[in-house]
């Protein structure tokens, strides 16, 4: 079987890609997850091992198309890529939970932003520290990058 024709995750077939013209769901595809990536902020000012970090994170999403679990991957891997952010611009080599606590001081991060990585930072521990592969949803991968994305672009604005 070459690579074109893998077939999706059959968990895909789970989900909905949205709503055609006539407002009836159609199935999930490939597309919508790039599509998807393609919606997330990334900056030209980031720094290269940083977006590297992002970039990879993207393309794991899109992997999950055929090997669903790839989506705890990118998750993991976006979270990496928010601590690399903070090491860069705080020129610090300090734990996650303090970099954290730095950049809202700094005003850098918002309250807000602060709690959402708080909580990220207990996600990555808990995936850093497995006992078996999760698998997540759509719905709670998305959010992880998506905020990691954003992050990253208020760290490193154009």
């Amino acid at each position: 079987m070459t690579s074109e024709h893998v077939p999706p995750d059959r968990r895909w077939a789970l989900f909905i890609g949205g709503l055609d013209a006539g407002g009836r769901p159609r199935p999930m595809a490939h597309a919508d997850l790039v599509r998807l990536t393609e919606k997330w902020p990334t900056t030209a000012a980031t720094p290269p091992g940083v977006a590297d970090l992002l970039s990879t994170a993207r393309a794991l999403i899109t992997l999950a198309w055929f090997h669903y679990e790839s989506m705890v991957v990118a998750g993991m891997w976006s979270l990496l890529a928010v601590e690399a952010a903070l090491r860069v611009r705080l020129d610090s080599e300090q734990q996650l939970v303090k970099l954290i606590g730095r950049a809202q001081q700094e005003g850098l991060i918002t309250d807000k932003w602060a709690t959402q990585l708080q909580a990220a930072r207990h996600l990555r521990n808990d995936l850093a520290h497995a006992r078996q592969q999760d698998a997540w949803t759509l719905g709670m991968a998305a959010p992880v990058l998506a905020t990691a994305h954003e992050v990253i672009a208020v760290l490193y604005p154009d």
